[in-house]
């Protein structure tokens, strides 16, 4: 979604009122990635342990939530707290975050106490040691200079060399 598509929705619909829409909001779903897991774009997906959106407006994660029982994971990275609420009001039950993101702290915590399980996208190990050491568990490999050569798409690994025993890394979603 562009950013000018962004500003007008923020303009249209200010950030009080998607807080006080929460209110409203389906309670949030558990999504566990230990073990074999894959997450799918694929709501009929049944081997899927979640459902990602690439949100080209914020129905489609409505729309994803009332197709399936599965957690359904925001697939554009939130920039700004707007977003995260927005991807919360709609019915996300995960919301992905850059480690480099300047408002990481405070998305990763909003994210947190709005009940989402927040997934840190990564560009290099370097990202993934950071964000790891800020407290992440959930990390998405954007790009494949990580060294984990054996991250099929949509199959979710548990830690790598270097990253503790309960990092869950997320590569792209299988299509």
């Amino acid at each position: 979604m562009s950013a000018s598509a962004r500003n007008r929705r923020e303009q249209a619909f200010p950030l009080e009122k998607m807080r006080l829409l929460n209110h409203d909001a389906p309670p949030p779903r558990r999504l566990d990635l230990r073990g074999p897991a894959r997450i799918s774009a694929t709501v009929t997906d049944q081997d899927a342990a979640a459902i990602y959106v690439v949100p080209s407006c914020p129905v489609d994660i409505l729309d994803a939530r009332v197709e399936t029982e599965k957690p359904v994971i925001c697939w554009e990275p939130a920039v700004s707290e707007y977003h995260v609420w927005e991807a919360r009001v709609y019915g996300a039950d995960a919301v992905l975050i850059g480690a480099r993101c300047a408002l990481f702290d405070e998305l990763y915590e909003l994210i947190e106490n709005l009940g989402m399980k927040p997934i840190i996208e990564v560009r290099n190990e370097r990202d993934a040691l950071g964000a790891v050491a800020q407290r992440a568990r959930l990390v998405h490999v954007q790009m494949s200079r990580y060294p984990a050569e054996s991250l099929a798409p949509g199959t979710v690994t548990i830690a790598r060399p270097g990253l503790p025993a309960d990092v869950v890394l997320v590569p792209r979603p299988a299509p």
